[in-house]
């Protein structure tokens, strides 16, 4: 499967449910405005519901603020078919679930490679540095011009995920893609200055308190930090990218409680050789070589315990 079922299930079905994972980061919600206008330019009804509400940093994105949260979702369905966009397993979009019938199509366009192509339809390719950047591809495919808005919303999927063209992942064509938005009508210096230089003195304070809690092990290859459950709330997204960034440093851990007994981890990895996708699988995770995350039951001693000790495995080639 790939981009031509894409395109003929989109043809297909008029009234759709489009989702993205827990969390939404900029890719994520870039790319549900980016399908819920190609949907509407072609005649469809689309309504846009994330399993979390849209972090506060993106609202500056036109049509941002009419994502709905699943809870506050009650009444939006029924519909023909569901789009996931940037979700690495179905399971990702936990309640926003309870929409899906038997009857529905299912669709699943993603650029991680742990994605294991479920659906009707799927699209799945990790040479793309976003999901953003595919969506670019089908508004092309389907010979639809996406207007400046969504121009916009695009391109902040592609600097969020490429961390301002700085990862691997930034390739030539991610860079004319992000060119071409710019033609369009996508404002960098709005999208840079909203995303990575507004911070609200909440998160910085937060930002503090984590680095306050910052753990070396493996004589400084293996970086560890943890956030609370009353830290749950706020926006912490690019936090890792702090710690990753030490000195030495192979193998980054951000541990988050979410629950009384549940923990998501974000991993970082600053080597070829290790790949912390296979890590977060082994808990129904997934993401990619560099970036992943999962989440795992138990007290926070023992998820601890567990998380360092597998990384400290994968670091010495063990598992």
């Amino acid at each position: 499967m790939g981009l031509p079922e894409i395109k003929k299930e989109l043809a297909a079905s008029d009234n759709f449910l489009v989702t993205c994972h827990l969390n939404p980061d900029g890719d994520a919600l870039a790319s549900l405005l980016g399908m819920c206008s190609l949907l509407k330019a072609m005649g469809k009804r689309a309504v846009a519901i994330s399993p979390d509400p849209v972090p506060r940093r993106y609202l500056f994105i036109p049509g941002a603020d009419e994502v709905i949260p699943f809870r506050d979702s009650d009444g939006q369905g029924p519909f023909d078919a569901v789009v996931f966009l940037d979700v690495g397993a179905q399971d990702r979009i936990t309640k926003v679930s309870e929409f899906i019938t038997d009857k529905m199509k299912i669709i699943n366009i993603d650029h991680h490679p742990s994605n294991d192509g479920f659906g009707d339809a799927a699209w799945v390719d990790g040479s793309y540095s976003a999901t953003a950047e595919m969506l670019h591809e089908l508004f092309r495919s389907l010979k639809i011009v996406p207007d400046a808005d969504t121009a916009l919303a695009l391109y902040v999927g592609i600097i969020t995920d490429t961390g301002r063209f700085r990862f691997s992942n930034t390739s030539s064509r991610c860079l004319a893609t992000a060119a071409a938005l710019v033609e369009l009508g996508a404002d960098p210096s709005l999208a840079a200055e909203k995303v990575f230089y507004t911070t609200p003195a909440i998160v910085i304070s937060t930002l503090r308190k984590f680095l306050s809690r910052v753990e070396q092990h493996e004589e400084g290859k293996i970086v560890y930090s943890y956030l609370n459950l009353d830290e749950l709330e706020i926006d912490t997204e690019g936090f890792i990218d702090n710690i990753s960034g030490i000195h030495d440093v192979v193998i980054s851990i951000l541990m988050q409680q979410v629950s009384e007994d549940k923990y998501k981890f974000s991993l970082r990895s600053n080597d070829d050789e290790v790949d912390v996708s296979a890590i977060a699988s082994k808990y129904n995770g997934g993401g990619h070589h560099k970036a992943a995350g999962c989440r795992i039951k138990g007290t926070f001693d023992d998820v601890k315990a567990e998380i360092l000790d597998i990384c400290t495995k994968a670091l010495y080639n063990q598992e």
